[in-house]
């Protein structure tokens, strides 16, 4: 498992949940993983599979798994790179914009898909604006249901892909579940980076990047805790700052950011969760909220009203920390 934690190390039913969702031994990465750490919302995975003449067959296995273990709300399997607008590092609108007209002259995008890339493509972008508009604007990506994924194939803007050339194409392939486990729901996901002679099919940097480019956005969002936490996970390759961040994280501001997690969480996905389960996690979560460290938040006969106070809270405080330890506005290292 890459040094991580070892099965006799986890609670039974997590277990079988994380080995549901792998095609090989668990292997965890992110604050789950790390002891240093104390408070941690999901579980994220990352593997790197040999592809071979099987791993069609061994994917749709993973897939059925993971419905049956949870549900799945997303899959993403394969990307068409020309499709993508803003792919390079020198901002062009004219040359995006024929792009954009490109694609849609082949049918490939729709009028309203034209139409908001349009809005979003103003004469000039600051770098946030650029980011957000580069994640939204990326028609290439493929998702699949999971009837897709077991019929093998899938119509995806007018053309047909087969699951083979998707896996082995530039894009990850990814693997998302809710699933009640423990008495509450969690989010759980899988990456999986097929490999050809050593090499992965998927561009890697793409990915080491747009964790660069989060980390701007939720700076520009005012998502101060999800800065803390990319910057952390940028840290640990670095070895700087660590002490830093796992003061903030591992604070009073480390369980406020769970019990936000978990109401997000009940909001985001309402179609994976059960109204039984939901009662049952919303009166668990009024002893979370009992602890906190803010007063204003112990009484709690509904905690999904105070959902927006809680996350105003949180964001504000950990903001002032990462003043505090001069990683806000956020250093030019972890930007470049």
């Amino acid at each position: 498992m890459d040094g991580g934690r070892l099965p006799e190390q986890f609670s039974k039913p997590v277990y079988k949940l994380l080995k549901a969702l792998s095609l090989g031994d668990v292997n965890l990465l992110g604050s789950n993983d790390d002891p240093r750490i104390m408070y941690s919302a999901d579980y994220d995975m990352l593997e790197t599979p040999i592809f071979r003449k099987s791993s069609v067959k061994q994917f749709q296995a993973l897939v059925k798994r993971a419905g049956k273990v949870g549900t799945i709300t997303d899959i993403k399997c394969g990307e068409v790179p020309e499709w993508n607008l803003l792919t390079t590092k020198i901002y062009s609108r004219e040359k995006e914009l024929k792009h954009l007209q490109d694609l849609w002259q082949k049918k490939i995008i729709t009028d309203a898909e034209v139409r908001e890339a349009q809005k979003l493509l103003q004469p000039n972008l600051t770098k946030p604006e650029l980011y957000k508009a580069r994640k939204a604007l990326r028609f290439g990506v493929m998702r699949w249901t999971p009837t897709q994924v077991a019929h093998g194939y899938m119509k995806f803007r007018d053309h047909t892909f087969y699951l083979e050339e998707a896996m082995k194409s530039k894009g990850i392939t990814k693997v998302d579940v809710v699933a009640w486990v423990k008495e509450k729901y969690v989010e759980v996901s899988n990456i999986l980076l097929w490999t050809h002679r050593g090499k992965p099919y998927a561009n890697v940097k793409h990915v080491i990047n747009s964790l660069k480019e989060d980390l701007v956005i939720f700076a520009y969002d005012g998502n101060f805790m999800k800065v803390a936490k990319r910057l952390y996970s940028l840290a640990k390759l670095t070895g700087r700052d660590r002490e830093s961040l796992e003061r903030i994280l591992n604070s009073h501001l480390g369980a406020v950011y769970l019990v936000v997690s978990d109401l997000k969480l009940l909001q985001e996905f309402p179609d994976a969760i059960t109204p039984a389960r939901k009662r049952q996690q919303l009166d668990s979560l009024r002893d979370q909220m009992s602890k906190l460290y803010f007063p204003e938040f112990h009484e709690a006969k509904n905690p999904n009203t105070l959902l927006p106070k809680l996350e105003e809270v949180l964001q504000e405080e950990v903001k002032k920390e990462l003043e505090k330890a001069n990683l806000y506005p956020i250093p030019k290292m972890y930007k470049d």
